[in-house]
């Protein structure tokens, strides 16, 4: 859950799949309607900074109609990354069939 006030943000932060995850906690301000996060690591996942400190601003996030999009920092551009949205009990979760079938062309190559 995340908590603003004025342009601030903060809150804690999990991600992950059946395989494994990663959580901890986020700091960020909201600028020109983007969120630019700052995220530490409660679980000693590799690629985060270890909590009570914070990494560097790698990515920011826009809505876009019910869902966030994410923009991960590449040397001194962001690019599009991900669309997250709503994990809401009962309904299907949006799947974007592009990644599955690159994934699945991945998994079935020689």
């Amino acid at each position: 859950m995340l908590k603003q006030a004025a342009n601030d943000v903060s809150g804690e932060w999990s991600e992950g799949t059946n395989l494994r995850g990663s959580n901890g906690l986020l700091k960020g301000t909201i600028r020109d309607g983007k969120l630019f996060a700052r995220y530490c690591s409660q679980d000693g996942e590799k690629g985060y900074t270890a909590c009570p400190e914070y990494g560097d601003e790698t990515n920011y996030f826009i809505r876009e109609g019910d869902g966030l999009i994410r923009y991960q920092k590449f040397g001194n551009e962001y690019k599009k990354e991900i669309a997250l949205y709503r994990d809401v009990a009962g309904e299907q979760l949006l799947i974007d069939g592009a990644n599955c079938q690159e994934e699945t062309d991945e998994e079935s190559a020689p």
